[in-house]
């Protein structure tokens, strides 16, 4: 019995068929990677939104009886009186604004210029307010809706509550809810 090592070959041609078969079907995987690749890879998936944005998007989408009126955000205000950033209330009520008028939605008030004009009436956008300030700032602005929000400390972050309220009715037309991480 002739035993021969499995590289051994019995003709020249069956080699040169193999060398032919191999590099064809190189030359496939080259060019499928090159022209079929991968959809995931082809196309880059959007960065998750931030928790600001899924606040807009939600108020944006839950408001819809609200839809091309004016609002306005609230200062929101720290509940518990103990988160340690000052002024965080202030800077997410401001990002809410930017993000509100992003999404085209509504009618946003800029709180700088009409939270000045607040003031010179006794009044202000303070989150912390009770339903008869909440309606003056609404008349003396001739507004629709009013966003408030709540912040509570937890753990490494915040919850911030928000909700959208219809004036005239003086329902809570949508509420959210997301967690930031503060360091």
């Amino acid at each position: 019995m002739n035993m021969q090592p499995p590289w051994a070959w019995k003709s020249i041609s069956s080699m040169k068929l193999l060398f032919y078969r191999l590099t064809i079907a190189c030359i496939f995987i080259l060019v499928s990677n090159c022209f079929f690749d991968d959809e995931e890879r082809r196309i880059s998936k959007p960065p998750a939104p931030t928790p600001i944005q899924i606040l807009a998007n939600s108020l944006s989408e839950g408001g819809f009886q609200l839809k091309d009126k004016k609002i306005i955000v609230l200062t929101f205000y720290d509940k518990d009186k103990n988160i340690i950033k000052p002024r965080l209330g202030e800077l997410i009520s401001e990002k809410l604004t930017t993000e509100l008028v992003k999404k085209g939605n509504f009618k946003v008030l800029d709180r700088g210029i009409y939270g000045k004009i607040l003031s010179s009436k006794g009044l202000s956008l303070s989150g912390d307010m009770d339903i008869a300030t909440i309606s003056k700032v609404a008349e003396a602005l001739e507004l629709d809706g009013i966003i408030t929000g709540i912040m509570y400390k937890y753990g490494d972050g915040i919850f911030v509550n928000a909700r959208l309220l219809d004036i005239k009715s003086g329902l809570i037309l949508k509420a959210e809810e997301v967690f930031v991480a503060v360091d």
